[in-house]
């Protein structure tokens, strides 16, 4: 663990969460996944993925409320709320 620290780890997080937003959003907007879903769109669930991201980060790093993700998401009206959408 000497070879990390807290701002490297912050950096490779915001990073791997971007490439998650984009993967996402390319995923939604496959010919071959929309056809799968037989024409739904997909795409009207990306904001809700990137508000649920945001909210996720903002408990971490302002409300530093740390535990286990599926607690947070569960008890978490804002979470439960992009969950539901």
């Amino acid at each position: 663990l000497a070879g990390y620290n807290l701002r490297f780890l912050d950096t490779a997080e915001a990073m791997l969460l971007a490439a998650l937003i984009v993967s996402y959003s390319l995923y939604t907007i496959d010919p071959a996944v929309v056809e799968r879903v037989n024409g739904r769109p997909l795409y009207v669930t990306i904001p809700f993925v990137i508000g649920g991201i945001l909210r996720y980060l903002q408990l971490l790093f302002v409300e530093q409320r740390t535990g286990a993700p599926t607690e947070l998401a569960l008890f978490d009206p804002w979470l439960r709320a992009t969950v539901l959408g």
